[in-house]
């Protein structure tokens, strides 16, 4: 909110002002005597300052012009002292400023900043009665994309009585200008439809001013069981898709132009068609995406104006059951069913309830392909527990930018999961998941790969069991080796037992006595020879 100051002639806010001097100066440049306020007077009412518009969005090469009006000049309006200014002159700068009350030149003192960051007028002899007084026109070029502000100081403002007394100032409006490259919006803004009917949309491109290289949009229908968007929707553009939601509740639209052929401004993108389905009303928004000049660098735009369009019931050719002369007898006279089918008017009934193939709710979104190569490594082999690590290409040659989930499974089952983007200044994207933990995976061998909606790139993996393990079955094994060994020298030993039991069974039988006896024996034998 801007505040009024004094300028060393007199201020609104003056709390004890009896009487207005009004002096007359010589502006010798001008030839003409300009009054300035000095001294004091009696307060007149209090009243606010709108600038209007107070919002303004447009783009650079243009002009805007506010109005600076006195709502409740309770006592009119005869002179004034108005100082205007813009927060930043890089964006926009005064190039004029006018009274607005029809006085002579000569009663008017105008003055610029060659910067045109600010601008001041005086003027004195108005006759404008009570009521709402406009009083001043400020006009700015719009000169760069950005934003900023227009700040109008009234340092005074006197009635339309002799005293001429000042007004006390509540309040000023502070319109703010949002200033962009190019305005994309639908042509005509408003249409009406009967049922089964179809109507369609431009969308223009304004101050396109270097060119266009490509442009990336979506329109909405926001009731889609009122108006739906057709497939015979259409991009103007060399190269070009629409792609319709699923519901038919909105299109994505884009298009590539010749660099060198780049068409002059305004450009007609594209056509929007759309199906009256049902009686109501239904709005047609824009989202831009992205729009580039002819060297590929995104502009900044001014979405809208958007549209509308009213649907009405058809006409259902009167009430809808005489169809022919009376729906009795027809051609054949026998089945007092067709005269016309005597049961639809003109077929308009059909119609309305059938055509266009139903809006279904609106929330759809159009969507491109993703596609999946290069996946890296293609075999891999690891220790159940341990994490694996996997990058792969994600790759799309739509035009139109969206979003999809990408997902690392094994064994079917989603592990890892990336959200990726791609337009058509991003037609690639590499997807890298690291250090995946694999604990809940048995050891084994496994099918995995990276995984889109519409396709895939698959490797093979090895999960082996954890060295511990090993060195455990290991361990156990030789344990039951060395039982069983265990057990075998348990059963020698018991052998040896038993013969030690044999022995000890055959009394006096030695090495020794065996040794005697086979002596004693053969001694015997060569006696009896």
């Amino acid at each position: 909110m801007s505040e009024t100051h004094a300028r060393g002639r007199w201020s609104p806010k003056t709390a004890t002002v009896s009487k207005l001097t009004v002096a007359l100066l010589v502006v010798v440049a001008m030839g003409a005597s300009v009054p300035v306020f000095a001294g004091s007077a009696a307060a007149a009412g209090t009243t606010d300052i709108e600038v209007s518009p107070a919002t303004v969005e447009t783009t650079t090469g243009t002009t805007q012009t506010f109005t600076v009006t006195v709502p409740d000049a309770s006592d009119g309006v005869s002179a004034y002292d108005i100082d205007a200014s813009v927060a930043d002159p890089a964006v926009a700068e005064i190039t004029s400023i006018d009274d607005q009350t029809g006085l002579d030149s000569t009663n008017i003192n105008t003055d610029i900043a060659a910067d045109g960051s600010t601008a001041n007028i005086e003027a004195f002899g108005a006759n404008e009665p009570a009521g709402s007084v406009e009083v001043v026109a400020v006009t700015v070029e719009l000169a760069a994309p950005g934003s900023t502000t227009l700040d109008v100081t009234v340092n005074a403002l006197g009635d339309n009585t002799q005293a001429v007394n000042p007004y006390t100032i509540a309040d000023v409006t502070e319109p703010t200008i949002d200033v962009s490259d190019v305005a994309v919006g639908l042509e005509p803004t408003s249409q009406s439809a009967t049922v089964g009917d179809t109507q369609t949309y431009d969308i223009v491109a304004e101050s396109v001013s270097d060119g266009l290289g490509f442009y990336d949009l979506t329109v909405t229908s926001t009731d889609a069981t009122v108006g739906s968007i057709t497939d015979d929707s259409s991009v103007n553009a060399p190269v070009g898709e629409v792609t319709p939601a699923d519901d038919n509740s909105s299109a994505q639209f884009g298009g590539v132009y010749d660099a060198s052929e780049s068409p002059d401004s305004p450009v007609t993108l594209g056509t929007v068609t759309v199906a009256a389905e049902a009686a109501g009303d239904t709005d047609l928004t824009l989202e831009i995406t992205d729009i580039a000049d002819s060297n590929g660098d995104s502009y900044t735009v001014t979405q809208g104006p958007d549209a509308g369009l009213t649907v009405t019931a058809a006409d259902d050719g009167g009430d809808g059951t005489d169809g022919g002369d009376d729906g009795t007898d027809g051609d054949d006279g026998t089945d007092g069913t067709d005269g016309d089918d005597g049961t639809d008017g003109d077929d308009d009934e059909t119609v309305a309830s059938s055509g266009g193939g139903g809006g279904g709710g609106g929330g759809g979104t159009a969507s491109a392909e993703y596609r999946v190569a290069d996946l890296s490594p293609q075999t891999i082999e690891v220790q159940q527990g341990e994490s694996i690590a996997v990058t792969a290409t994600v790759e799309s040659d739509s035009m139109l930018s969206s979003a999809q989930d990408v997902e690392l499974r094994v064994a079917g089952e989603p592990v890892s999961t990336q959200e990726v983007s791609l337009s058509l200044l991003d037609t690639t994207a590499t997807v890298e998941f690291s250090d995946v933990p694999l604990e809940e995976v048995a050891a084994g061998e496994y099918e995995f790969g990276v995984y889109t909606d519409d396709g895939e790139a698959t490797g093979t993996l090895t999960v082996t069991a954890p060295a511990d393990a090993d060195s455990a079955e290991e361990d156990e094994t030789a344990g039951e080796e060395t039982d069983a060994a265990a057990d075998d020298t348990d059963t020698a030993a018991d052998d040896t037992d038993a013969a030690d039991e044999t022995d000890d069974s055959t009394p006096g039988f030695g090495a020794l006595i065996a040794l005697v006896a086979v002596l004693l024996a053969t001694g015997l034998l060569a006696r009896r020879e």
